[in-house]
């Protein structure tokens, strides 16, 4: 059997069971099979790119914590193979995670994940967050106001 390989900053990861990537989205298996390779576009460290590589041979649920969430996150934004893992682990996280710090320290990215997070939690993140809430680019925080969901109950913040 064929292996095919991911690529991280020059390096490849190797994988020797095409069914174990039966999990990815059928546009990138389609380019795995015909190429063999595939250049990932995310940009993570090799611990959490090497976990993810082990989640999508051997099941093994990777160690997301809020120092490395928004690899993660990059990741499934890619792949769209960890979305539930994401879930529960935000769910566990809660209020571990300052959003607005992401925003803040990872320019050109899609920003829309964590500005529907901030959104849904307004309140906290106002009162919790409010110097750095300041610091967000315009952009961003009209998309965090006017997101259709918004949760606001405190209007005197």
């Amino acid at each position: 059997m064929t292996s095919i390989s991911l690529i991280l900053n020059g390096k490849p990861y190797v994988i020797a069971n095409l069914r174990s990537l039966n999990k990815l989205k059928d546009d990138l298996y389609n380019t795995l099979v015909l190429n063999h390779q595939y250049q990932v576009k995310s940009i993570v460290s090799e611990d959490v790119f090497q976990s993810f590589v082990d989640y999508l041979v051997n099941d093994t649920i990777p160690d997301i914590q809020k120092d490395n969430f928004h690899e993660y996150v990059l990741l499934n934004d890619e792949f769209e193979i960890l979305s539930q893992i994401i879930t529960d682990k935000e769910e566990e996280l809660c209020n571990e995670i300052n959003y607005v710090d992401i925003l803040l320290n990872n320019p050109n990215q899609d920003d829309s994940y964590y500005e529907e997070r901030i959104s849904k939690n307004l309140d906290y993140y106002l009162s919790e967050y409010e110097d750095e809430m300041a610091q967000l680019n315009p952009k961003s925080l009209y998309n965090i106001f006017n997101y259709t969901e918004r949760n606001l109950e405190n209007h005197e913040i």
